[in-house]
C-alpha cells in the first residue's frame, strides 16, 4: 500500500481542533480534578470536542455525567462538543469540523497518567490504522497535558464520596462545585449515596 505525503504551501490556511479523547467523567469528579482539564483545553487552540464513556457509571447515565461536566466546566465552553462515543469517534468529529482545504492540526489533552493511551492514538493515526478516521487525516498532531495545580483545596474522589456517604451535604456541594444549587447537589448526592450502600460505587478505591 503506497502512502502519500501531505505537502503544505506557504499560502495554505492552518485548522486547529482540540479534543479530550475519552472521559468516564462522573459525579463523583471533584472540582479540581475538572478544572484541570477544563482550563487547559480553554487554552487550546480551534474547534473544541470531548468524547464521554458510554457506561452507565454509578447509576448516571452519559447525559447526565456530560451535563454535569459542562456545569462544572462553565459557560466559556459552550461551544465545546461533547459526546458519548469512543476515542476515534470523537477524533472523527473534531476532523469533520475543520473545512476541508488547508493544513489540518490535532491537538490531543489527556491526563498525566493517560500518557501511554494519546502516544497509541498518534501512532494509529499517523499510520492510518484507526477505523473511525476512513482514510482520513491530520498533517500535525500533538500531545498536552494539563498543568499540575494547588491540591490545597483538599478535594478528591475519596473525600467526595465519604461526604456523599455520610450525607455531609454541604462538603459534597464545595465538592461538586458552587455553580450547583444546594438543591440540585443534593440530588447529585443522593444518588451517589444509594450506589454506595448498593456495592455500586466504592467507598475507597
Amino acid at each position: 500500500m503506497i502512502r502519500f505525503k501531505h505537502y503544505i504551501t506557504e499560502s495554505q490556511e492552518v485548522h486547529h481542533t482540540s479534543v479530550i479523547p475519552l472521559v468516564g467523567f462522573s459525579p463523583i469528579s471533584h472540582m479540581g480534578h475538572q478544572k484541570d482539564l477544563g482550563h487547559a483545553l480553554g487554552k487550546l487552540p480551534g474547534t473544541k470536542h470531548v468524547g464521554v464513556s458510554g457506561t452507565g457509571e454509578h447509576g448516571f447515565t452519559p447525559e447526565e455525567r456530560t451535563s454535569i461536566t459542562k456545569k462544572q466546566w462553565g459557560p466559556e465552553h459552550k461551544n465545546t462538543t461533547m459526546a458519548v462515543g469512543g476515542a476515534g469517534e470523537t477524533i472523527r468529529r473534531a476532523h469533520d469540523s475543520l473545512p476541508k482545504t488547508g493544513k489540518k492540526v490535532l491537538h490531543i489533552l489527556v491526563g498525566h497518567d493517560r500518557k501511554g493511551f494519546a502516544e497509541g492514538l498518534k501512532k494509529s493515526l499517523e499510520s492510518g490504522k484507526m477505523k473511525a478516521m476512513e482514510g482520513h487525516s491530520f498533517h500535525e498532531i500533538h500531545i498536552h497535558h494539563p498543568e499540575d495545580t494547588d491540591r490545597s483545596h483538599g478535594m478528591s474522589g475519596t473525600n467526595m464520596r465519604k461526604a456523599a456517604h455520610e450525607g455531609n451535604s454541604q462538603e459534597f456541594h464545595r465538592h461538586l462545585g458552587s455553580m450547583f444549587t444546594r438543591k440540585q447537589s443534593d440530588t447529585v448526592m443522593n444518588k451517589v449515596k444509594t450506589g454506595i450502600e448498593a456495592g455500586k460505587i466504592k467507598l475507597k478505591r
